[in-house]
Protein backbone atom coordinates (compact mmCIF):
# COMPACT_ATOMS: atom_id res chain seq x y z
CA UNK A 1 0.00 0.00 0.00
CA UNK A 2 2.66 2.73 -2.68
CA UNK A 3 3.04 6.29 -1.18
CA UNK A 4 3.20 8.32 -1.58
CA UNK A 5 2.66 6.54 2.13
CA UNK A 6 3.44 9.50 3.10
CA UNK A 7 5.68 6.24 3.07
CA UNK A 8 7.18 5.38 6.48
CA UNK A 9 10.89 4.05 6.01
CA UNK A 10 12.13 1.10 7.92
CA UNK A 11 15.25 -0.34 7.02
CA UNK A 12 15.85 -2.68 9.77
CA UNK A 13 12.78 -4.71 8.66
CA UNK A 14 12.90 -3.92 5.15
CA UNK A 15 9.34 -3.38 5.23
CA UNK A 16 6.62 -0.75 5.18
CA UNK A 17 3.13 0.11 4.71
CA UNK A 18 3.14 1.76 0.84
CA UNK A 19 1.66 4.89 -0.25
CA UNK A 20 2.10 6.05 -3.71
CA UNK A 21 -0.30 7.61 -5.93
CA UNK A 22 -3.86 6.36 -6.78
CA UNK A 23 -6.57 9.36 -9.31
CA UNK A 24 -8.48 6.40 -11.15
CA UNK A 25 -12.32 8.16 -11.87
CA UNK A 26 -14.57 5.89 -13.07
CA UNK A 27 -14.20 4.75 -16.72
CA UNK A 28 -14.60 2.02 -19.23
CA UNK A 29 -13.99 -1.34 -18.12
CA UNK A 30 -10.17 -2.30 -18.09
CA UNK A 31 -7.10 -1.35 -16.41
CA UNK A 32 -7.43 1.80 -14.25
CA UNK A 33 -7.58 4.81 -16.15
CA UNK A 34 -6.13 7.62 -14.30
CA UNK A 35 -7.29 11.62 -14.30
CA UNK A 36 -3.85 13.79 -15.39
CA UNK A 37 -3.26 17.45 -16.20
CA UNK A 38 -1.31 18.11 -19.15
CA UNK A 39 1.07 21.35 -19.06
CA UNK A 40 0.45 23.11 -22.17
CA UNK A 41 3.59 25.45 -23.18
CA UNK A 42 3.33 28.45 -25.23
CA UNK A 43 4.81 31.73 -25.53
CA UNK A 44 4.43 34.31 -22.40
CA UNK A 45 6.47 37.54 -21.85
CA UNK A 46 9.33 36.94 -19.82
CA UNK A 47 9.80 38.10 -16.54
CA UNK A 48 12.05 39.93 -14.46
CA UNK A 49 13.99 38.68 -12.04
CA UNK A 50 13.90 41.29 -9.85
CA UNK A 51 10.69 41.36 -9.51
CA UNK A 52 8.66 38.58 -8.25
CA UNK A 53 6.25 38.20 -11.06
CA UNK A 54 2.03 38.22 -10.74
CA UNK A 55 0.25 35.17 -10.53
CA UNK A 56 0.88 32.29 -13.11
CA UNK A 57 -0.51 32.38 -16.44
CA UNK A 58 -2.91 29.06 -15.18
CA UNK A 59 -2.30 27.02 -18.44
CA UNK A 60 -4.94 23.76 -17.69
CA UNK A 61 -7.16 23.40 -15.64
CA UNK A 62 -8.80 19.76 -14.21
CA UNK A 63 -12.31 20.50 -14.94
CA UNK A 64 -13.61 21.54 -11.35
CA UNK A 65 -14.71 24.68 -10.78
CA UNK A 66 -11.63 26.56 -8.81
CA UNK A 67 -13.21 27.39 -5.07
CA UNK A 68 -16.04 25.11 -5.00
CA UNK A 69 -16.45 22.05 -2.29
CA UNK A 70 -14.27 19.30 -2.75
CA UNK A 71 -12.26 20.83 -6.23
CA UNK A 72 -9.23 20.36 -6.89
CA UNK A 73 -7.10 23.53 -7.47
CA UNK A 74 -6.30 24.41 -11.08
CA UNK A 75 -2.52 23.85 -11.67
CA UNK A 76 -0.69 27.64 -12.05
CA UNK A 77 1.83 27.38 -14.17
CA UNK A 78 4.28 30.12 -16.34
CA UNK A 79 4.21 29.09 -20.02
CA UNK A 80 7.05 28.57 -21.74
CA UNK A 81 8.80 31.25 -24.05
CA UNK A 82 11.24 29.32 -26.71
CA UNK A 83 12.56 25.91 -26.69
CA UNK A 84 13.88 24.42 -23.04
CA UNK A 85 17.22 25.96 -22.08
CA UNK A 86 20.01 23.69 -21.04
CA UNK A 87 22.04 24.26 -17.79
CA UNK A 88 21.98 25.49 -14.53
CA UNK A 89 21.15 24.06 -11.19
CA UNK A 90 17.54 22.92 -9.95
CA UNK A 91 17.43 23.18 -5.77
CA UNK A 92 15.19 21.00 -4.54
CA UNK A 93 13.25 21.18 -1.11
CA UNK A 94 12.25 17.35 -0.19
CA UNK A 95 10.04 16.61 3.00
CA UNK A 96 12.65 13.73 4.39
CA UNK A 97 15.79 12.65 3.94
CA UNK A 98 17.04 9.48 1.53
CA UNK A 99 18.16 6.96 4.56
CA UNK A 100 20.24 5.14 1.89
CA UNK A 101 19.74 3.97 -2.06
CA UNK A 102 19.60 0.59 -1.66
CA UNK A 103 16.25 -0.18 -4.00
CA UNK A 104 16.69 -3.97 -2.38
CA UNK A 105 16.08 -1.85 1.26
CA UNK A 106 12.40 -0.46 2.69
CA UNK A 107 10.02 1.35 0.93
CA UNK A 108 11.04 4.82 -0.77
CA UNK A 109 8.70 7.57 -0.07
CA UNK A 110 7.89 10.47 -1.78
CA UNK A 111 10.97 12.46 -1.55
CA UNK A 112 13.04 9.11 -2.23
CA UNK A 113 10.75 8.26 -5.30
CA UNK A 114 11.94 12.12 -6.58
CA UNK A 115 16.05 11.18 -5.83
CA UNK A 116 15.76 7.37 -7.04
CA UNK A 117 13.61 8.69 -10.34
CA UNK A 118 16.48 11.17 -11.72
CA UNK A 119 19.44 8.34 -10.65
CA UNK A 120 17.57 5.34 -12.21
CA UNK A 121 15.10 4.03 -15.03
CA UNK A 122 12.25 1.68 -14.51
CA UNK A 123 11.68 -0.67 -16.88
CA UNK A 124 8.65 0.16 -17.37
CA UNK A 125 6.34 3.54 -16.63
CA UNK A 126 2.84 4.17 -16.75
CA UNK A 127 1.24 5.92 -20.07
CA UNK A 128 -1.35 8.65 -19.86
CA UNK A 129 -4.23 6.60 -19.39
CA UNK A 130 -2.58 4.63 -16.67
CA UNK A 131 -1.78 1.83 -18.34
CA UNK A 132 2.11 -0.24 -17.84
CA UNK A 133 4.26 0.74 -20.78
CA UNK A 134 8.10 0.09 -21.66
CA UNK A 135 10.78 3.01 -20.50
CA UNK A 136 13.87 0.83 -20.25
CA UNK A 137 12.52 -1.66 -21.70
CA UNK A 138 11.45 -1.38 -25.39
CA UNK A 139 8.92 -4.31 -25.72
CA UNK A 140 7.16 -6.89 -23.22
CA UNK A 141 5.56 -9.92 -24.70
CA UNK A 142 3.58 -12.26 -22.66
CA UNK A 143 3.93 -16.28 -23.33
CA UNK A 144 2.07 -19.39 -22.07
CA UNK A 145 -1.16 -17.78 -21.40
CA UNK A 146 1.07 -15.27 -19.42
CA UNK A 147 3.01 -17.53 -17.47
CA UNK A 148 5.86 -16.76 -19.26
CA UNK A 149 6.74 -12.19 -20.56
CA UNK A 150 10.19 -11.87 -22.44
CA UNK A 151 11.08 -8.43 -21.73
CA UNK A 152 13.36 -6.74 -24.47
CA UNK A 153 15.60 -4.04 -23.40
CA UNK A 154 17.06 -0.60 -25.16
CA UNK A 155 19.93 -1.39 -27.23
CA UNK A 156 23.15 0.74 -26.55
CA UNK A 157 21.98 2.27 -22.79
CA UNK A 158 24.56 2.35 -19.96
CA UNK A 159 24.73 2.51 -16.56
CA UNK A 160 26.89 5.42 -15.11
CA UNK A 161 29.93 3.23 -14.56
CA UNK A 162 29.86 2.70 -18.33
CA UNK A 163 28.71 -0.71 -17.78
CA UNK A 164 25.97 -1.96 -20.55
CA UNK A 165 22.15 -2.06 -19.46
CA UNK A 166 21.75 -5.52 -20.86
CA UNK A 167 20.05 -8.59 -19.70
CA UNK A 168 22.70 -9.94 -17.06
CA UNK A 169 22.47 -6.74 -15.49
CA UNK A 170 18.55 -6.99 -15.36
CA UNK A 171 18.34 -10.70 -13.97
CA UNK A 172 20.79 -10.13 -11.32
CA UNK A 173 18.66 -6.91 -10.24
CA UNK A 174 15.32 -8.79 -10.53
CA UNK A 175 16.73 -11.63 -8.41
CA UNK A 176 18.02 -9.11 -5.80
CA UNK A 177 14.62 -7.71 -5.64
CA UNK A 178 13.21 -11.15 -5.36
CA UNK A 179 15.05 -11.90 -2.10
CA UNK A 180 14.69 -8.46 -0.54
CA UNK A 181 12.06 -9.10 2.27
CA UNK A 182 10.01 -5.87 0.99
CA UNK A 183 9.88 -6.96 -2.28
CA UNK A 184 9.61 -10.89 -1.73
CA UNK A 185 5.64 -11.10 -1.57
CA UNK A 186 5.53 -8.63 -4.41
CA UNK A 187 7.56 -10.97 -7.07
CA UNK A 188 6.61 -14.14 -5.18
CA UNK A 189 4.83 -15.20 -8.37
CA UNK A 190 8.21 -15.40 -10.18
CA UNK A 191 9.55 -18.74 -10.63
CA UNK A 192 12.72 -17.66 -12.75
CA UNK A 193 14.08 -14.74 -14.33
CA UNK A 194 16.72 -15.89 -17.24
CA UNK A 195 19.08 -14.66 -19.99
CA UNK A 196 17.83 -15.65 -23.67
CA UNK A 197 19.80 -13.10 -25.56
CA UNK A 198 22.19 -10.21 -24.82
CA UNK A 199 19.13 -7.56 -24.59
CA UNK A 200 16.85 -10.19 -23.54
CA UNK A 201 15.32 -11.37 -20.59
CA UNK A 202 12.44 -14.22 -20.10
CA UNK A 203 10.00 -14.21 -16.86
CA UNK A 204 8.92 -17.68 -15.60
CA UNK A 205 5.94 -17.37 -13.34
CA UNK A 206 4.43 -19.76 -10.99
CA UNK A 207 0.71 -18.88 -12.14
CA UNK A 208 -1.44 -16.52 -14.78
CA UNK A 209 -0.03 -12.63 -14.55
CA UNK A 210 -1.51 -11.08 -17.58
CA UNK A 211 -0.92 -7.55 -15.38
CA UNK A 212 2.94 -8.36 -14.98
CA UNK A 213 4.65 -4.95 -16.17
CA UNK A 214 2.73 -3.19 -13.61
CA UNK A 215 4.72 -4.42 -11.05
CA UNK A 216 7.79 -3.21 -12.44
CA UNK A 217 7.07 0.56 -12.83
CA UNK A 218 8.35 1.68 -9.53
CA UNK A 219 11.16 1.04 -6.99
CA UNK A 220 11.17 -2.94 -8.10
CA UNK A 221 11.46 -2.20 -11.59
CA UNK A 222 14.18 0.38 -11.11
CA UNK A 223 17.53 -1.06 -12.44
CA UNK A 224 21.21 -0.32 -10.21
CA UNK A 225 24.18 -1.40 -12.08
CA UNK A 226 25.78 -4.75 -11.05
CA UNK A 227 28.90 -3.43 -9.47
CA UNK A 228 26.70 -2.13 -6.56
CA UNK A 229 24.14 -4.85 -5.85
CA UNK A 230 24.47 -6.29 -2.28
CA UNK A 231 27.41 -4.14 -1.90
CA UNK A 232 27.54 -1.09 0.97
CA UNK A 233 28.01 1.74 -2.40
CA UNK A 234 24.89 0.17 -3.19
CA UNK A 235 23.57 2.86 -0.04
CA UNK A 236 25.89 5.22 -0.38
CA UNK A 237 27.05 6.34 -4.07
CA UNK A 238 24.22 4.81 -6.03
CA UNK A 239 25.19 3.48 -10.24
CA UNK A 240 21.85 3.87 -12.29
CA UNK A 241 21.19 4.73 -15.92
CA UNK A 242 19.14 7.65 -15.30
CA UNK A 243 19.53 10.96 -16.64
CA UNK A 244 21.43 12.07 -13.36
CA UNK A 245 24.76 10.28 -11.44
CA UNK A 246 25.60 10.69 -7.82
CA UNK A 247 27.56 13.64 -7.16
CA UNK A 248 27.86 14.01 -3.42
CA UNK A 249 25.66 13.39 -0.32
CA UNK A 250 26.19 14.84 2.99
CA UNK A 251 23.39 13.76 5.16
CA UNK A 252 20.53 15.19 6.12
CA UNK A 253 22.14 18.49 4.28
CA UNK A 254 22.25 18.43 1.01
CA UNK A 255 22.51 15.55 -2.12
CA UNK A 256 23.74 16.53 -5.52
CA UNK A 257 23.25 14.73 -8.61
CA UNK A 258 25.14 15.60 -11.54
CA UNK A 259 23.97 15.36 -15.33
CA UNK A 260 24.55 12.43 -17.31
CA UNK A 261 25.88 13.16 -20.54
CA UNK A 262 25.65 10.09 -21.90
CA UNK A 263 22.36 9.62 -21.20
CA UNK A 264 20.23 8.08 -23.52
CA UNK A 265 16.70 9.51 -23.44
CA UNK A 266 15.49 12.55 -26.02
CA UNK A 267 12.84 15.17 -25.89
CA UNK A 268 10.61 14.89 -29.13
CA UNK A 269 12.53 17.64 -30.96
CA UNK A 270 15.70 15.20 -30.89
CA UNK A 271 17.64 16.60 -27.98
CA UNK A 272 19.43 15.51 -25.85
CA UNK A 273 17.76 14.98 -21.78
CA UNK A 274 18.37 15.78 -19.25
CA UNK A 275 18.59 19.84 -19.61
CA UNK A 276 19.58 20.72 -16.21
CA UNK A 277 23.79 20.38 -15.19
CA UNK A 278 22.56 19.83 -11.59
CA UNK A 279 20.30 19.17 -9.31
CA UNK A 280 20.51 19.34 -5.54
CA UNK A 281 18.19 18.33 -2.48
CA UNK A 282 17.91 19.30 0.60
CA UNK A 283 16.02 17.67 3.56
CA UNK A 284 12.98 19.94 4.55
CA UNK A 285 10.99 17.99 6.73
CA UNK A 286 9.15 21.31 8.25
CA UNK A 287 6.84 22.24 5.88
CA UNK A 288 6.87 26.14 6.82
CA UNK A 289 10.76 25.84 6.33
CA UNK A 290 10.12 24.03 2.91
CA UNK A 291 7.60 27.17 1.89
CA UNK A 292 9.09 30.37 3.07
CA UNK A 293 12.66 28.98 1.79
CA UNK A 294 10.87 28.36 -2.07
CA UNK A 295 9.06 32.17 -1.19
CA UNK A 296 12.64 33.53 -0.78
CA UNK A 297 13.41 31.29 -3.77
CA UNK A 298 16.13 29.75 -1.93
CA UNK A 299 14.59 26.58 -3.00
CA UNK A 300 13.77 26.05 -7.05
CA UNK A 301 10.86 23.59 -6.27
CA UNK A 302 9.16 21.80 -3.54
CA UNK A 303 7.19 19.06 -2.39
CA UNK A 304 4.07 19.84 0.23
CA UNK A 305 0.72 17.49 1.47
CA UNK A 306 0.02 19.79 4.37
CA UNK A 307 -3.19 21.49 3.50
CA UNK A 308 -2.07 25.14 5.37
CA UNK A 309 1.03 24.55 3.02
CA UNK A 310 -1.10 24.40 -0.20
CA UNK A 311 -3.52 26.86 0.58
CA UNK A 312 -0.69 29.65 1.21
CA UNK A 313 0.62 27.87 -2.64
CA UNK A 314 -2.83 28.97 -3.83
CA UNK A 315 -2.82 32.55 -2.25
CA UNK A 316 0.92 33.48 -3.51
CA UNK A 317 1.44 35.69 -6.27
CA UNK A 318 5.27 34.15 -6.29
CA UNK A 319 4.80 30.27 -7.25
CA UNK A 320 3.74 27.99 -9.49
CA UNK A 321 1.65 25.01 -8.31
CA UNK A 322 0.38 21.55 -9.46
CA UNK A 323 -2.22 19.76 -7.15
CA UNK A 324 -2.20 16.25 -8.29
CA UNK A 325 -5.66 16.24 -9.51
CA UNK A 326 -6.36 12.62 -8.06
CA UNK A 327 -5.87 11.41 -4.39
CA UNK A 328 -2.24 10.54 -4.05
CA UNK A 329 -2.77 8.93 -0.55
CA UNK A 330 -5.48 7.94 1.82
CA UNK A 331 -5.49 9.04 5.76
CA UNK A 332 -6.55 5.90 7.18
CA UNK A 333 -6.77 4.07 10.65
CA UNK A 334 -4.86 0.32 9.90
CA UNK A 335 -6.92 -2.02 12.12
CA UNK A 336 -5.27 -5.17 13.37
CA UNK A 337 -7.67 -7.24 13.05
CA UNK A 338 -5.49 -10.26 14.60
CA UNK A 339 -5.89 -8.57 17.70
CA UNK A 340 -9.28 -7.86 20.06
CA UNK A 341 -11.20 -6.14 19.75
CA UNK A 342 -10.65 -5.41 16.39
CA UNK A 343 -10.73 -8.56 15.62
CA UNK A 344 -14.90 -8.47 15.73
CA UNK A 345 -15.97 -7.12 12.43
CA UNK A 346 -18.84 -5.44 14.34
CA UNK A 347 -15.95 -3.29 16.14
CA UNK A 348 -14.50 -2.25 12.92
CA UNK A 349 -17.75 -1.48 11.53
CA UNK A 350 -18.95 1.01 14.13
CA UNK A 351 -15.70 2.39 14.26
CA UNK A 352 -16.13 3.75 10.38
CA UNK A 353 -19.68 4.37 11.28
CA UNK A 354 -18.77 6.66 14.05
CA UNK A 355 -15.97 8.39 11.87
CA UNK A 356 -17.47 11.62 10.07
CA UNK A 357 -15.01 12.35 7.40
CA UNK A 358 -16.92 15.91 6.46
CA UNK A 359 -15.84 17.28 10.49
CA UNK A 360 -12.40 16.28 9.79
CA UNK A 361 -11.77 18.27 7.04
CA UNK A 362 -13.45 21.43 7.95
CA UNK A 363 -11.10 20.79 11.17
CA UNK A 364 -7.68 20.55 9.78
CA UNK A 365 -8.81 22.61 6.85
CA UNK A 366 -8.59 20.45 3.92
CA UNK A 367 -10.37 21.15 0.99
CA UNK A 368 -10.63 17.53 -0.82
CA UNK A 369 -13.61 15.17 -1.17
CA UNK A 370 -14.57 13.19 1.42
CA UNK A 371 -13.00 9.16 0.27
CA UNK A 372 -16.38 7.55 -0.71
CA UNK A 373 -15.78 3.66 0.95
CA UNK A 374 -13.83 2.70 -2.07
CA UNK A 375 -9.75 1.70 -1.58
CA UNK A 376 -7.53 4.15 -3.51
CA UNK A 377 -5.57 2.18 -6.40
CA UNK A 378 -8.84 0.15 -7.16
CA UNK A 379 -11.28 1.06 -9.53
CA UNK A 380 -14.65 2.31 -8.37
CA UNK A 381 -17.06 0.04 -10.75
CA UNK A 382 -19.94 0.31 -8.29
CA UNK A 383 -20.65 1.20 -5.37
CA UNK A 384 -19.62 -0.25 -2.08
CA UNK A 385 -21.25 -1.14 1.17
CA UNK A 386 -18.42 0.44 2.73
CA UNK A 387 -20.59 1.80 6.28
CA UNK A 388 -21.80 5.22 5.83
CA UNK A 389 -21.32 7.35 8.65
CA UNK A 390 -24.82 6.88 11.71
CA UNK A 391 -24.16 7.33 15.11
CA UNK A 392 -26.92 5.30 15.97
CA UNK A 393 -25.83 2.14 14.43
CA UNK A 394 -22.44 2.44 15.32
CA UNK A 395 -23.66 2.64 19.21
CA UNK A 396 -25.98 -0.05 18.71
CA UNK A 397 -23.23 -2.26 17.23
CA UNK A 398 -21.21 -1.83 20.42
CA UNK A 399 -23.76 -2.58 22.38
CA UNK A 400 -24.54 -5.87 21.23
CA UNK A 401 -20.74 -6.53 21.03
CA UNK A 402 -20.51 -5.55 24.86
CA UNK A 403 -24.08 -7.95 25.51
CA UNK A 404 -22.02 -10.74 24.33
CA UNK A 405 -18.55 -10.37 25.36
CA UNK A 406 -19.12 -8.60 28.59
CA UNK A 407 -16.85 -6.06 28.23
CA UNK A 408 -16.93 -2.35 26.38
CA UNK A 409 -14.28 -2.49 23.24
CA UNK A 410 -11.51 -0.11 23.84
CA UNK A 411 -7.43 -0.03 21.99
CA UNK A 412 -4.52 2.39 21.94
CA UNK A 413 -4.24 4.07 18.34
CA UNK A 414 -1.06 5.07 16.81
CA UNK A 415 -0.39 8.27 15.49
CA UNK A 416 1.99 10.35 13.98
CA UNK A 417 4.04 12.82 16.17
CA UNK A 418 2.43 15.38 14.37
CA UNK A 419 -0.16 18.48 15.16
CA UNK A 420 -2.58 17.87 12.61
CA UNK A 421 -2.33 13.67 12.96
CA UNK A 422 -2.63 14.23 16.59
CA UNK A 423 -5.62 16.77 16.41
CA UNK A 424 -6.94 14.30 13.60
CA UNK A 425 -6.66 11.69 16.03
CA UNK A 426 -8.40 13.56 19.02
CA UNK A 427 -11.70 14.13 17.07
CA UNK A 428 -11.90 10.55 16.06
CA UNK A 429 -11.26 9.43 19.84
CA UNK A 430 -14.23 11.96 20.61
CA UNK A 431 -16.44 10.35 17.78
CA UNK A 432 -15.30 6.68 19.32
CA UNK A 433 -16.22 7.52 22.05
CA UNK A 434 -19.93 8.57 22.21
CA UNK A 435 -20.12 5.25 20.33
CA UNK A 436 -19.52 3.49 23.47
CA UNK A 437 -14.98 2.72 22.35
CA UNK A 438 -12.83 3.55 24.54
CA UNK A 439 -9.51 4.98 22.61
CA UNK A 440 -6.37 5.87 24.02
CA UNK A 441 -3.59 7.80 21.67
CA UNK A 442 -0.09 7.48 21.07
CA UNK A 443 1.70 9.74 19.73
CA UNK A 444 5.00 8.52 18.10
CA UNK A 445 8.10 8.78 15.82
CA UNK A 446 8.00 7.76 11.95
CA UNK A 447 10.33 4.80 12.67
CA UNK A 448 7.69 3.90 15.50
CA UNK A 449 4.61 4.11 13.29
CA UNK A 450 6.57 2.24 10.67
CA UNK A 451 7.34 -1.06 13.84
CA UNK A 452 3.61 -0.79 14.28
CA UNK A 453 2.27 -1.21 11.03
CA UNK A 454 4.86 -3.38 9.96
CA UNK A 455 5.23 -5.99 12.72
CA UNK A 456 1.53 -5.65 13.94
CA UNK A 457 2.96 -4.98 17.32
CA UNK A 458 -0.08 -2.18 17.66
CA UNK A 459 -3.89 -2.07 17.32
CA UNK A 460 -4.61 0.53 15.69
CA UNK A 461 -2.62 3.38 13.67
CA UNK A 462 -3.63 6.51 11.64
CA UNK A 463 -1.17 6.95 8.81
CA UNK A 464 -1.07 7.82 4.97
CA UNK A 465 -1.27 4.55 2.66
CA UNK A 466 -2.40 2.94 -0.55
CA UNK A 467 -2.81 4.79 -3.67
CA UNK A 468 -0.73 2.68 -5.83
CA UNK A 469 -1.23 3.95 -9.45
CA UNK A 470 -2.40 0.37 -11.03
CA UNK A 471 -4.56 -2.29 -9.02
CA UNK A 472 -2.40 -4.95 -9.39
CA UNK A 473 0.11 -3.07 -7.03
CA UNK A 474 -2.51 -3.54 -4.03
CA UNK A 475 -2.54 -7.32 -4.26
CA UNK A 476 0.47 -7.54 -1.82
CA UNK A 477 -1.12 -5.15 0.78
CA UNK A 478 -4.52 -6.48 0.42
CA UNK A 479 -3.81 -10.63 -0.31
CA UNK A 480 -3.30 -13.24 2.31
CA UNK A 481 -0.06 -14.00 0.60
CA UNK A 482 0.85 -10.07 2.81
CA UNK A 483 -0.72 -11.21 6.20
CA UNK A 484 0.80 -12.57 9.01
CA UNK A 485 0.52 -13.04 12.40
CA UNK A 486 1.18 -10.06 14.79
CA UNK A 487 5.52 -9.73 15.26
CA UNK A 488 5.87 -11.56 11.93
CA UNK A 489 6.38 -8.38 9.05
CA UNK A 490 3.78 -7.94 6.59
CA UNK A 491 2.91 -5.92 3.79
CA UNK A 492 -0.58 -6.61 4.85
CA UNK A 493 -0.69 -4.15 7.59
CA UNK A 494 -4.38 -5.01 8.52
CA UNK A 495 -2.93 -8.41 8.32
CA UNK A 496 -6.87 -9.52 7.48
CA UNK A 497 -6.56 -12.82 4.50
CA UNK A 498 -9.47 -13.22 3.23
CA UNK A 499 -9.74 -16.18 0.52
CA UNK A 500 -12.09 -14.37 -1.24
CA UNK A 501 -10.31 -11.35 -1.71
CA UNK A 502 -7.06 -13.47 -2.88
CA UNK A 503 -9.36 -15.80 -5.61
CA UNK A 504 -10.65 -12.20 -6.76
CA UNK A 505 -6.73 -10.97 -7.93
CA UNK A 506 -6.33 -14.17 -8.95
CA UNK A 507 -8.80 -13.76 -11.34
CA UNK A 508 -8.02 -10.38 -12.55
CA UNK A 509 -4.12 -11.63 -12.84
CA UNK A 510 -5.64 -15.06 -14.87
CA UNK A 511 -7.75 -13.22 -17.34
CA UNK A 512 -6.68 -10.85 -20.68
CA UNK A 513 -10.33 -9.51 -20.72
CA UNK A 514 -10.86 -5.89 -19.66
CA UNK A 515 -14.93 -6.76 -18.28
CA UNK A 516 -13.55 -9.57 -16.47
CA UNK A 517 -10.45 -7.78 -14.65
CA UNK A 518 -12.57 -5.22 -13.67
CA UNK A 519 -15.34 -6.79 -12.74
CA UNK A 520 -12.85 -9.01 -10.12
CA UNK A 521 -11.30 -5.84 -8.69
CA UNK A 522 -15.47 -4.63 -8.23
CA UNK A 523 -15.17 -8.15 -5.86
CA UNK A 524 -12.18 -6.94 -4.01
CA UNK A 525 -13.67 -3.83 -2.88
CA UNK A 526 -17.14 -5.57 -2.15
CA UNK A 527 -15.12 -7.33 0.07
CA UNK A 528 -12.98 -4.77 1.92
CA UNK A 529 -16.35 -2.69 2.67
CA UNK A 530 -18.14 -5.30 4.01
CA UNK A 531 -14.99 -6.49 6.01
CA UNK A 532 -13.79 -2.73 7.05
CA UNK A 533 -9.82 -3.70 7.86
CA UNK A 534 -9.43 0.26 7.01
CA UNK A 535 -11.07 3.22 8.24
CA UNK A 536 -11.21 6.27 6.03
CA UNK A 537 -10.09 9.57 7.38
CA UNK A 538 -9.75 12.06 4.32
CA UNK A 539 -7.65 11.99 1.42
CA UNK A 540 -4.01 13.30 0.52
CA UNK A 541 -3.01 15.18 -2.29
CA UNK A 542 0.84 16.11 -3.11
CA UNK A 543 1.21 19.46 -4.43
CA UNK A 544 4.38 20.00 -6.62
CA UNK A 545 5.62 23.86 -5.93
CA UNK A 546 7.81 26.25 -7.75
CA UNK A 547 9.39 29.25 -8.08
CA UNK A 548 9.10 31.61 -11.40
CA UNK A 549 12.41 30.86 -13.32
CA UNK A 550 11.17 26.62 -13.42
CA UNK A 551 9.24 25.17 -16.44
CA UNK A 552 8.75 21.43 -17.11
CA UNK A 553 6.61 20.71 -13.52
CA UNK A 554 5.80 17.21 -14.83
CA UNK A 555 7.27 14.08 -16.59
CA UNK A 556 7.77 14.39 -20.36
CA UNK A 557 6.70 12.70 -23.06
CA UNK A 558 7.81 8.48 -22.62
CA UNK A 559 10.99 6.81 -24.66
CA UNK A 560 8.70 6.05 -27.61
CA UNK A 561 7.00 9.66 -27.69
CA UNK A 562 3.77 8.05 -25.83
CA UNK A 563 2.03 10.22 -22.98
CA UNK A 564 3.60 9.27 -19.21
CA UNK A 565 1.54 10.06 -16.03
CA UNK A 566 2.83 13.53 -15.01
CA UNK A 567 3.11 12.41 -11.84
CA UNK A 568 3.59 9.47 -9.48
CA UNK A 569 3.09 10.57 -5.87
CA UNK A 570 4.75 13.65 -6.17
CA UNK A 571 7.56 12.27 -7.89
CA UNK A 572 8.79 13.15 -11.53
CA UNK A 573 11.67 12.46 -13.13
CA UNK A 574 13.21 15.94 -13.95
CA UNK A 575 14.66 14.89 -16.95
CA UNK A 576 12.66 17.05 -19.07
CA UNK A 577 12.68 20.07 -16.22
CA UNK A 578 14.87 23.38 -16.66
CA UNK A 579 15.46 26.67 -15.69
CA UNK A 580 14.36 29.80 -17.86
CA UNK A 581 15.53 33.43 -17.70
CA UNK A 582 13.50 35.53 -15.98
Amino acid sequence: MGTALLAVLLLAVGLVAITRRSDETASPPGIVTTTTTTLRQGPATPRSSTVPPSRPTTTTTTGAAAGSLGAVPPPSTIPAFGPPRTGGKLVVGVQSEVAGFDLTQGQLDTSGLLVAGAIFDPLFTFDGDGRPVPFLASAATPEDDGRAWTIELRPGVRFHDDTPVDAAAVVADLDAMRRAPRFAPVLRPIEAVETTGPTTVRVRLRSPWSTFPAALTGQAGMVAAPSTIGKPSASSAPVGSGPFRFGSWQPDRELSLLRNDRYWGRDPDGRSLPYLDAVEFRPMPDASTRLESTLAGDVDLAIATEPATIRTALDSSYLQYVVEPGATAVLAVALNTRTAPLDDVRVRRALAMATDQAEIADAVGTFYEPIDGSVHGLPRARATAYPATDAAKAAALVAEYQRDTGRAPSFTLAVPSDPIRIATAQLLQSRWRDAGIEVSIRAEERTAIALDLVTGRGQATLAPMFGESHPDQQVASLGGDGAAAPGAPAINVARLADPEIDEAFAAARGTTSDTARWDAYARVQDRLAELVPYVWVAPERIAVLAGPRVRGLANGPGPDGGTTLPYDGGAFRLSTTWLADT
